[in-house]
């Protein structure tokens, strides 16, 4: 073997053992649990398991046990060689227990920008603040404000789902809502936008609207079919196209208040009801409606959640300061990270060290007692 490829070897080596764990995407909603992972150089690759009907309901664990089933079922389909090993994921909760508003702050610069930013939190949370997990990120930045996304959530029900995804090995590093989710897959297969974008996003929880602009959530607002369908026996197409009319509505009167511009264009993610919603839209308001496709052959739109997770768990976590519900701030996350990761690194460099001594001194006493015998020979 020349020395360069012997060099290499040893690099790929360590960076092998250095490399930073991937870090998946799981969105739980009241009919299924989703997995994707992005790996780079590698296809998407994803898993899912449904869940029986009323294990998560309106959002929240009803059935601890099953919900556990339903996920030590996916971890297997994940890892099938270690079921014990602990599966790294961006969590995306369930659309009806997380809450979201923007909110004005003065600009009291960087070092009062966090203790700030948490008062006004407690303020507006719809919960009671002991009660609540609270996360926020900047929006925008002004010599005079701060806009920023608050998100919120029951102290209860993060916790709940912390301790059955643990329970089953997922490691959740951060908690997020969906529209967020969303919106890094948005942002990565149309860039960043200037200009006001409302997403629909048709799941089976629910209908989801929020307005996009520059990369940024400005307005985010989910209605449940059970408060669509009311005291009716079933939603019907024409209970449908008022519900979307009613809820663009919302959102271009908000554009046209708050940006002073008209709302121009939709993007759908409604799997089996694009057409439909496309024609509600285009016929009611003369708006463009576009059925959103991200570059990922095999997904259809109902993946595009887990996959918007999975490009969060494939960034550096020392960069990412959006919005992490139920969990330390990211960044303090990454570093505790580092140490255990530290702490593996050199552990498996010892492992390797000590057995290459054990080796080597091995062979030198093997070929110190047959090199005697050899020279009497």
């Amino acid at each position: 073997m020349s020395t360069h490829s012997t060099i290499v070897s040893i690099k790929n080596f360590f960076e092998k053992l250095a490399s930073r764990p991937y870090v998946g995407g799981l969105q739980i909603t009241d009919a299924s649990l989703q997995y994707v992972i992005l790996k780079r150089g590698m296809p998407v690759q994803k898993f899912s398991v449904r869940l029986t009907l009323g294990v998560v309901q309106g959002g929240k664990v009803q059935n601890a046990k099953q919900f556990v089933q339903a996920l030590v079922q996916l971890h297997s389909s994940i890892t099938p060689n270690n079921v014990r090993e602990r599966v790294r994921i961006i969590a995306t909760l369930p659309s009806a227990v997380t809450y979201t508003q923007n909110f004005t702050i003065p600009n009291v610069g960087e070092n009062r920008l966090k203790e700030t930013a948490k008062l006004n939190l407690q303020m507006i949370s719809p919960i009671v603040a002991e009660q609540a997990y609270m996360s926020w990120q900047i929006i925008t930045e002004t010599e005079d404000t701060y806009e920023l996304l608050g998100a919120f959530a029951e102290r209860q029900v993060v916790d709940q789902y912390r301790t059955l995804l643990e329970e089953a090995n997922f490691h959740p590093i951060v908690f997020e809502f969906p529209s967020l989710a969303l919106s890094w897959a948005i942002n990565r297969t149309l860039g960043i936008r200037p200009n006001s974008s409302l997403v629909l996003n048709v799941s089976s929880d629910g209908l989801d609207i929020f307005l996009l602009k520059n990369g940024s959530i400005y307005f985010d607002y989910f209605r449940s079919w059970q408060s669509i369908q009311g005291s009716d026996q079933q939603i019907s197409r024409d209970m449908f196209s008022r519900v979307v009319i009613n809820e663009v509505q919302k959102v271009a009167n908000f554009t046209a208040s708050r940006f002073g511009e008209p709302l121009r264009n939709v993007l759908l993610i409604a799997p089996g009801l694009e057409q439909q919603v496309k024609q509600v839209i285009e016929q009611n308001f003369g708006i463009q409606a576009t059925p959103l496709s991200a570059p990922y052959d095999k997904l259809s739109s109902s993946w595009y959640t887990a996959v918007g997770s999975a490009i969060r768990g494939s960034w550096d976590r020392s960069t990412d300061r959006f919005v992490s519900i139920g969990v330390t701030r990211v960044q303090e996350a990454f570093h505790q990270e580092q140490i255990i990761g530290f702490i593996r690194l050199w552990r498996n460099i010892f492992v390797v060290t000590l057995g290459g001594f054990l080796v080597f001194f091995g062979g030198a006493s093997i070929l110190l007692e047959i090199q005697p015998r050899l020279l009497h020979q």
